[in-house]
């Protein structure tokens, strides 16, 4: 029996790579504009993390209340109203909670973007393991090794430093992202020039 290699033309990996270069280098200065955004944004709420937390979690509980009367909504208008209703009440309590506690709900939010940013780092380290042969690869990765040790700095000293450390997490991946959006965008665009 014999075992037939990977074609590079039959790799699905490739395949994806070549698309996602093709999209940026097609979108260039969208994803220019993106990243210049994001560090901007990492910058203004790396100087005021404690802000940034409080900010954050306010927005997260408007939009739990208003996806709370949407389900209400949805609920009326489709009758089917046991599973929407109780989800709408779920998030409409949550969303008020939120905003009636702001700093008791950034501890809670905290935490559970402390495990989010520990799997967004693996899965950035992942992703950027399928770039590295291009220039920018490094950025992404680094993206990813610095959400996974904050994440376990936070998870480690909850909650004493859940506020702190949420305003950087939300700054310091504004940044790299930001970073690492620029680096791809010129190097699709070297690639592009060659």
């Amino acid at each position: 029996m014999q075992f037939n290699s990977f074609d590079q033309q039959e790799n699905p990996i490739i395949d994806v790579q070549k698309e996602v270069h093709s999209r940026v280098n097609k979108h260039r200065r969208w994803y220019r504009t993106q990243a210049i955004l994001f560090i901007l944004l990492g910058l203004i709420s790396l100087v005021v993390p404690y802000a940034t937390a409080i900010a954050v979690n306010l927005i997260l509980g408007v939009v739990l209340m208003i996806a709370g009367v949407s389900q209400f909504y949805a609920a009326y208008k489709t009758q089917s109203r046991v599973v929407p209703s109780l989800s709408g009440i779920l998030s409409l309590i949550t969303g008020c909670l939120l905003i009636a506690f702001p700093t008791s709900g950034a501890l809670a939010v905290g935490l559970v973007i402390a495990f989010f940013l520990l799997f967004e780092g693996l899965l950035e380290i992942m992703v950027a393991s399928g770039f590295r042969p291009n220039e920018g690869w490094g950025w992404l990765q680094l993206s990813g090794i610095v959400s996974i040790l904050l994440s376990v700095l936070v998870i480690a000293g909850w909650p004493a430093t859940t506020l702190f450390f949420y305003g950087i997490f939300i700054s310091l991946n504004l940044l790299l992202f930001g970073i690492s959006l620029l680096a791809l965008t010129r190097s699709t665009s070297a690639q592009a020039n060659a």
